[in-house]
């Protein structure tokens, strides 16, 4: 199976897992406060929206090294998905991006306060389904990890350290190893796996960053400026002060985006992706998580 129908098979079991658990969900939560309707909808809908890569790479982490339990797989997978929209909710507070997946980001749906602890009951809810897994214990120490990138970020800084922490290790690295984990990978197995997921998570992020300023809002859902105005310290940022090709204090956002790409940091950072994905393939034989490294660098959402 190629990586496409992958991730489309896997798109329709999780979306059937997650039919279910948010009508439970919403009837019971409504017996308390009618507006948790509103709440539970909005996470059902911003979940759907995303790709849903870290959850198909619990699946694959499982099925690779033997695991043939699919209905025990679903409810980890869905659980990581549930953290991963919990902490996107919160970083766009953080960020200050007002969409995210084509919605109206939740701290200005609900505002402030609620968007955080919105992110809090996404991640809350992931961990009621894992239940006490063997991977609740690896899973917060990346978990740990990822709070610690995002604070490097807020702080700006260095940009693969960054990445490594708060994308790599979170994105790939987590959701592939605890599925490697259910089905009794063994200690190499996961350090080969660490090395490919840090490699790919790199490239995605780089090219997230790339998307961040040249795609289209209406694909991605997100804003073309707002990396700017944070003045988020990506290779692209670091390649163009380094060039003297912009001020940073005087120049416009929509001018300094246009200085990236005359000044060739767009391709510069282009280039360094297609390295770590090339990295990445050069780790693993397996032909989806081998056309998963071209398509980070590749896709244009």
């Amino acid at each position: 199976m190629d990586l496409k129908s992958y991730l489309a098979d896997f798109s329709s079991q999780l979306e059937s897992y997650f039919s279910d658990f948010f009508t439970k969900k919403i009837t019971e939560s409504s017996k308390l406060d009618p507006k948790f309707v509103d709440i539970y909808s909005y996470l059902k809908e911003y979940i759907l929206g995303g790709k849903k890569i870290r959850g198909a790479l619990v699946k694959l982490g499982y099925e690779m090294y033997g695991g043939k339990n699919n209905s025990s797989i679903i409810p980890v997978c869905a659980a990581i998905e549930l953290i991963h929209s919990g902490l996107l909710i919160q970083d766009d507070w953080i960020d200050g991006d007002k969409s995210r997946r084509g919605l109206v980001s939740a701290h200005i749906k609900f505002g402030a306060g609620e968007a955080i602890v919105i992110g809090d009951i996404a991640i809350f809810e992931a961990y009621n389904l894992i239940g006490e897994s063997k991977i609740i214990t690896p899973m917060s120490k990346y978990l740990v990890n990822t709070g610690y990138g995002e604070i490097m970020d807020i702080r700006r800084g260095p940009a693969d350290i960054v990445h490594i922490y708060k994308t790599a290790h979170y994105s790939f690295v987590m959701p592939l190893s605890m599925g490697a984990i259910l089905a009794g990978a063994t200690a190499t197995e996961l350090k080969k796996l660490e090395d490919y997921g840090t490699n790919v998570g790199l490239a995605f992020q780089i090219r997230d960053d790339i998307l961040n300023i040249t795609g289209d809002p209406k694909v991605t859902g997100k804003s073309i400026l707002s990396d700017i105005t944070s003045k988020k310290q990506t290779h692209i940022w670091k390649f163009a002060l380094d060039k003297n090709a912009f001020d940073p204090e005087h120049d416009t956002p929509e001018q300094i985006r246009d200085k990236f790409i005359a000044c060739g940091a767009i391709d510069h950072a282009q280039k360094i992706a297609n390295a770590y994905a090339k990295d990445a393939k050069n780790q693993t034989e397996n032909n989806i998580l081998r056309e998963l490294a071209d398509f980070v660098v590749l896709r244009d959402k």
